[in-house]
């Protein structure tokens, strides 16, 4: 199955346009003066940011969380999900953990830290001193 066809089958026509309008709200809200600049702040492509934004298509997990990241906007404003009762503080805990596990088996994979959002730093090499 494609991931075209995968989305079109998971979100509404309706969730995809008001994933499309919060993004394009969040872009610009942001530093970012084109698609070229998103893209590379989300790491992702040029062709994605503008597919997103046209409503054409809704972005993988992976890539929510970049662009909120890059955006600086929470995950909760750009899918328009409002916490509104105990249950939903209930089932949002639940996805947090899921997307931890999520990004857990990614930095696994890219061989990103266990802890921390960023790739390592390599450290300076110690000269050593003979006194």
């Amino acid at each position: 199955m494609s991931k075209k066809k995968r989305s079109k089958e998971m979100f509404t026509e309706e969730q995809v346009k008001e994933f499309a309008k919060r993004l394009n709200e969040a872009i610009e809200n942001s530093p970012y003066k084109n698609n070229v600049e998103v893209a590379k702040a989300a790491r992702t492509s040029e062709a994605n940011i503008s597919r997103w934004r046209r409503g054409e298509a809704m972005p993988e997990l992976i890539n929510i969380l970049r662009l909120s990241e890059a955006l600086s906007v929470p995950v909760d404003n750009l899918v328009g999900r409002k916490i509104e009762s105990k249950s939903d503080i209930s089932e949002v805990k639940h996805l947090i953990s899921e997307m931890k596990a999520e990004m857990q088996l990614l930095r696994k994979q890219l061989n990103f830290p266990e802890t921390g959002g960023s790739a390592p730093v390599a450290k300076k090499p110690q000269s050593k001193r003979t006194n």
